[in-house]
């Protein structure tokens, strides 16, 4: 029997697990918070000769830098971070999408950004020409700076914006590769566009906490979801 709890971002997952929270046989954290995790020995190690679909990963997955290996980790799902826009509502510029249409919004009151800390800062780091792992403080307090002026020039910070895209209450929005792509199934004047400047790309993770009550079902589960047949049905 599996149970599920859900979480909208890495860092309420890292604050329950830092305050103590149990029962987890399984998590599902994203790459820059596995590195994290990792650091702080949260993570029990994945024993890899329970993985017997490991091998079905693609090449680059299998030696990713924020878990060389992939010691106490292994890649459920990858993507990109872009901008949702409502074409119907918003014209696309001819000379293409840029972070600045995201940042400078040509709709403030329909726009929404990702809660999500990573995310945001890392579109003003590309505006400015930055890498998004930049570790400049001179970089980061400008993006810090900037940040605080576009708060006030969206509507909301939401991790969860397709279902508002597809109401109309959002027509521009900071969005998970995922969810733009299903918004445009459901709406094709919604499109998703990665931004001139580049994006993310990111990776979502199977790790066992440590203290898991159940690290050998915990593998089976991992396994069973590294089945071809099984990792296809959950992307389409």
């Amino acid at each position: 029997k599996v149970e599920f709890t859900y979480f909208s971002s890495n860092e309420e997952l890292f604050a329950k697990l830092r305050a103590g929270a149990t029962g987890y046989d399984l998590i599902q954290p994203s790459d820059y918070m596995v590195r994290q995790l990792i650091e702080l020995s949260m993570l029990e190690p994945m024993d890899k000769s329970k993985l017997s679909n490991i091998k079905e990963l693609d090449s680059y997955f299998q030696n990713l830098p924020y878990d060389p290996g992939f010691t106490h980790s292994v890649p459920f799902t990858w993507g990109t971070t872009g901008i949702a826009i409502n074409t119907a509502k918003v014209k696309v510029p001819a000379e293409g999408v840029t972070w600045n249409l995201l940042l400078n919004s040509p709709d403030p009151k329909h726009t929404s950004m990702l809660d999500d800390m990573r995310e945001v800062f890392t579109t003003t780091l590309l505006v400015k020409g930055h890498s998004p792992n930049t570790k400049d403080p001179a970089a980061l307090a400008a993006a810090k700076a900037e940040m605080m002026k576009v708060k006030n020039r969206i509507l909301m910070f939401t991790s969860e914006p397709k279902a508002l895209l597809l109401k109309g209450e959002l027509n521009v929005a900071h969005i998970f590769s995922p969810d733009g792509i299903q918004a445009n199934m459901d709406n094709p004047k919604i499109e998703y566009f990665i931004p001139k400047e580049g994006g993310i790309v990111w990776t979502d993770n199977f790790a066992i906490p440590k203290g898991a009550k159940s690290p050998e079902l915990a593998h089976v589960f991992v396994n069973y979801f590294l089945d071809p047949g099984n990792a296809l049905k959950i992307i389409t």
